[in-house]
């Protein structure tokens, strides 16, 4: 088997759908059942609300070359348990690819390492749902403790022992356990709309041009646009649509406070943790995206000045934060003043607006007559929709989550989102006519079926390039 027939082969045996947790078990079991010799079905650990972490080995137990294909780290990015499902389904079924990689290869794979979050936006995702993906996504579910976290960034920076959540346990005596020559690590480029064709790589590792070629010519073969951005020493870009891999090592280095911000994120990434436990290994970070606006890299020149397009969506959401926002969330508090509420009030105040203010006074540093790209003025006119800007998920009042009025009331108790079922569904309106808006404008999903589909060619054909000549 080569390349060319890793880019022929359709990944997609039967209409794609977004499992149910019951339904993930029943396939996997089903998998198990029909393939006793070639797989191996475990649960590795249990999420705070008991739903099971299924970790599932297949291929050749005495292989040297041993991959880690994992998803879902991040709640909201669903379609990885699909992808991943899809192609566990083509290396059983298909006799070409039984042969070439269950033969050759050890898979060690979890579908998903978030399934409490996952459940949880399938409310949104069973029908791509934008509306409802606006109100109210979750990256991860508060456990009982009170703890939310980012189950993708909370892996020990300094201390071992300090194990947040059982979720992140149940990877790292995984990771532990065994020595693996390949992590790849399926992620959905889902809280933006500014994303297209976007992988990461270890560029430090041998053999990565034949990756890097092969990964940039699967991004032109796959109808969306290439990443292009130069996001710096941070994450080089290697080809369009390709990058080195954004790091621990990389931040401590570049960023000024990096420490404080490792552990204001709560810890390094699973990718550093990986490279602690296997130097030596290969590491491919998939980005594909659920929502995106093909015009966002157009770079040709606009009549518009670039400084004066960045200070009206700022005063654009001072003017909603002050207006809108801050009326809805006190007539809140009248009916239930619930402390997380008053802590997001606060924070309006405190980070919001904060936040803003200072980055107008920045823009006073900026060029004052240069032109914004018409890339630059779409991306402006689209984050004023995107994710319902106050009442969903637009923001940056939470540090790390982002959450509007909405976000924090569906964090309450039952008690207090009965009281405020009003307020919620205010907040679920406008919801509805920021995606009708950004549907307009321009925004498109990416289907699950093509999804998979360049995942497929991704995982397996990044798995050729790197381990054959």
């Amino acid at each position: 088997m080569n390349l060319e027939y890793i880019f022929l082969t359709d990944y997609v045996s039967e209409t794609p759908f977004h499992k149910s947790h019951s339904e993930l078990k029943s396939f996997l079991n089903k998998i198990e059942k029909q393939n006793k010799r070639l797989v191996n079905l475990e649960v590795i650990g249990k999420s705070p609300e008991g739903r099971e972490i299924y970790c599932l080995e297949l291929g050749n137990r005495y292989s040297e070359n041993k991959i880690l294909l994992v998803s879902n780290a991040h709640g909201e990015e669903v379609n990885g348990c699909e992808e991943i499902l899809h192609i566990i389904k083509l290396l059983t079924e298909n006799p070409d690819f039984k042969k070439t990689f269950l033969e050759n290869y050890q898979f060690v794979v979890v579908p998903t390492v978030n399934p409490d979050a996952r459940e949880y936006n399938l409310r949104w995702a069973k029908n791509m749902d934008l509306s409802k993906f606006f109100l109210d996504y979750k990256r991860t579910i508060t456990d009982k403790n009170n703890l939310k976290i980012d189950l993708e960034w909370s892996y020990p920076f300094r201390d071992d022992t300090n194990i947040k959540r059982p979720e992140l346990a149940a990877m790292i005596e995984l990771m532990d356990s065994q020595k693996f020559d390949m992590f790849i690590d399926i992620h959905g480029a889902i809280g933006t709309y500014k994303s297209g064709f976007w992988y990461m790589i270890d560029e430090t590792k041998g053999k990565k041009d034949k990756l890097v070629n092969f990964l940039y010519n699967l991004g032109k073969s796959s109808g969306l646009p290439l990443n292009a951005f130069d996001m710096g020493p941070l994450c080089p870009r290697l080809k369009p649509g390709v990058y080195g891999l954004l790091t621990a090592k990389r931040i401590l280095k570049e960023l000024p406070h990096a420490e404080d911000y490792l552990e204001q994120k709560g810890g390094v990434s699973s990718m550093d943790y990986f490279m602690r436990k296997n130097p030596e290994g290969q590491i491919i970070c998939c980005e594909l995206p659920t929502f995106y606006h093909e015009k966002y890299l157009d770079n040709t020149v606009s009549d518009k000045k670039e400084l004066d397009i960045k200070k009206t969506l700022i005063n654009h959401y001072i003017h909603l934060w002050k207006e809108k926002i801050i009326p809805l969330t006190e007539k809140a508090l009248q009916i239930e003043p619930h402390p997380k509420l008053k802590a997001f009030r606060e924070g309006i105040d405190k980070k919001e607006i904060v936040f803003l203010r200072d980055r107008l006074l920045e823009l006073k540093e900026e060029e004052p007559y240069k032109k914004a790209e018409v890339g630059e003025v779409n991306c402006s006119e689209m984050s004023k929709y995107w994710l319902a800007p106050g009442y969903g998920q637009g923001g940056y009042v939470s540090d790390l989550f982002g959450e509007g009025l909405a976000g924090v009331i569906s964090e309450l108790p039952l008690e207090s989102r009965i009281k405020l079922a009003e307020i919620y569904k205010i907040c679920s309106t406008e919801s509805k006519k920021a995606a009708k808006n950004a549907l307009a404008f321009g925004l498109k999903k990416f289907a699950l079926a093509e999804s998979i589909n360049i995942q497929g060619k991704a995982c397996l054909g990044s798995i050729l390039a790197y381990f054959t000549d």
